[in-house]
């Protein structure tokens, strides 16, 4: 019993030395260009080809410790849903990330990005009516306050069309 008590008395201090030793991590540079998404947005967008008009609003946050910006939507129009997207940068890939998941039944998806000036581009894989698909999502920030977008898709390595556009303006 005494043995298994030093043993545990060990462990406990190895941990201590280790947490006191170890420095936090510091979000990379690169997350700050996120921070242009931070607060409320209302967002109006067409759906393509049918040209329904989806009306909605973001907010985005940062997770403590500055590593992920967490966006919670919530549409509607055409039909109300809400969903999650989780921005982040990764080192290794040298690429922005976003995670979203909805709650319409979609799945999951996840794209990779890059910032080249006020546009940034996303992309990822998926499918569409069961079937393999590449989407590309383009943002570009209009102003302090005003952001457009467009989605595209390829089928099954098909052409690229426009599955989408719209814009965001930041509330006050």
């Amino acid at each position: 019993m005494h043995r298994l008590a030093y043993c545990a008395a060990l462990a406990c201090l190895a941990a201590l030395a280790h947490a006191q030793t170890t420095p936090v991590p510091k979000p990379p540079p690169e997350l700050k260009q996120l921070d242009y998404f931070a607060g409320k947005w209302n967002c109006d967008a067409i759906t393509k080809p049918s040209n329904a008009k989806t009306v909605g609003t973001s907010q985005c946050v940062w997770f403590k410790g500055g590593f992920v910006l967490e966006c919670q939507s919530h549409d509607t129009v055409p039909q109300e849903s809400t969903g999650v997207l989780a921005l982040g940068y990764s080192t290794t890939e040298k690429a922005y990330t976003a995670y979203s998941y909805g709650s319409t039944g979609s799945a999951p998806s996840v794209f990779k990005g890059q910032r080249q000036g006020t546009t940034w581009t996303w992309q990822g894989e998926g499918t569409y009516r069961l079937k393999p698909a590449k989407y590309q999502f383009t943002m570009t920030e209009d102003s302090p306050v005003k952001y457009s977008f467009q989605t595209r898709q390829s089928v099954e390595g098909g052409p690229w069309t426009v599955s989408g556009e719209g814009s965001c303006t930041k509330a006050k």
